[in-house]
């Protein structure tokens, strides 16, 4: 234990003075007291030759890396060796929490210790993360595979979004679906609370980001990011990627199947919007922010993370990350640590 305390200060993901819990087993979340972009590779997860992660997320506490792959299997790395966390004890039996068909969608509750699943097949599974326990299953939640989960600030509710269009709210204590949003005219692709619980956001393939009112379901706005230009041919780019800015949760960030990131109010008006300048060739196909927001990265399909400085909007880095399909990106919570993964090849995790 000690020596893996040490190893982590000497690699500079731990450092020095760092409240530790020998009895926990876990870092006190102590934040990088500086925001910047990755420059090197810190660690790296190797899969099997058959398989490959669709869905990669950090813990809210910092101490676990979570995949989901395209075999149905649920694996919890360390995030800074990037090797299975053996003190799970079922990891160590190599008994793993899986699904039948890929996994697409994971997401943590706050406190970290409760694990929400979503695959291919329409189902979403709710695990306890320390003993690798199915707490409930929606073996029904959707018609076809689920693209996006969320948890309830309370943990008492699962938010989903599918390929089927539909966004769905399940009860944990009830085991039923509660609501249903309906609107959305293709793939939805993701989905979050607002801070308060109030609102449903959500985007979709159809190129909107919509505001669902939470309770009775009703669509309250609903907006499209402007045609940047920048991509040739396409008129209104699909939309994979939203997420509430972490100090202003009245802003968000919308990413699209183009070169160009946006911060947008929830009203739909651009704040800012930053560019990589790739004509074609470099559309994205996945965002990440800081957990400030102050840097924004994004994943392009030339396989490169883009680093965004959101107060300047320039473009202060790029990196190729991978050799080709590249899929996702996720930062870690509290330290300048950034996962990317693809189809072929390891997911890789970036250091500054």
């Amino acid at each position: 234990m000690l020596l893996s305390i040490f190893r982590q200060q000497s690699q500079g993901l731990l450092p020095p003075g760092t409240a530790y819990d020998l009895f926990r087993g876990t870092a006190a979340s102590q934040r990088d007291e500086v925001e910047t972009y990755p420059t090197q590779l810190a660690a790296k997860v190797t899969f099997g030759a058959k398989t490959h992660p669709e869905v990669a997320v950090f813990a809210p506490d910092g101490t676990m890396l979570v995949t989901g792959s395209t075999d149905g299997f649920i694996e919890v790395w360390d995030p800074v060796t990037g090797k299975l966390k053996k003190d799970l004890t079922y990891q160590a039996e190599e008994l793993f929490m899986m699904h039948d068909e890929a996994v697409l969608a994971l997401a943590f509750n706050k406190e970290s210790s409760v694990l929400v699943s979503g695959s291919l097949d329409g189902k979403i599974k709710v695990w306890r993360i320390s003993s690798g326990q199915c707490l409930r299953r929606f073996d029904h939640a959707h018609s076809q595979g689920v693209t996006c989960v969320a948890l309830s600030r309370d943990g008492t509710q699962v938010l989903s979004g599918s390929y089927d269009g539909s966004i769905c709210v399940h009860g944990l204590k009830s085991g039923k679906m509660l609501k249903e949003y309906r609107g959305h005219t293709s793939y939805v692709q993701d989905v979050c609370f607002s801070v308060d619980g109030s609102q449903v956001i959500s985007c979709s393939s159809d190129a909107t980001v919509r505001i669902w009112d939470a309770k009775t379901c009703e669509q309250l706005h609903g907006f499209r990011p402007p045609h940047s230009g920048v991509s040739s041919e396409k008129e209104d780019p699909g939309i994979h990627t939203i997420q509430l800015h972490p100090l202003h949760p009245e802003q968000i960030f919308v990413s699209n199947q183009s070169s160009t990131l946006f911060l947008m109010n929830l009203s739909g008006q651009v704040i800012k919007a930053v560019q990589s300048g790739k004509r074609e060739g470099g559309d994205f196909r996945h965002m990440a922010v800081s957990p400030r927001g102050e840097w924004v990265y994004a994943v392009g399909e030339d396989n490169v993370l883009y680093c965004f400085n959101v107060a300047t909007g320039k473009l202060e880095h790029i990196m190729q990350v991978h050799e080709k399909e590249v899929i996702g990106v996720a930062h870690h919570p509290h330290r300048n640590l950034v996962a990317t993964y693809a189809q072929e090849g390891p997911l890789f995790l970036w250091k500054a």
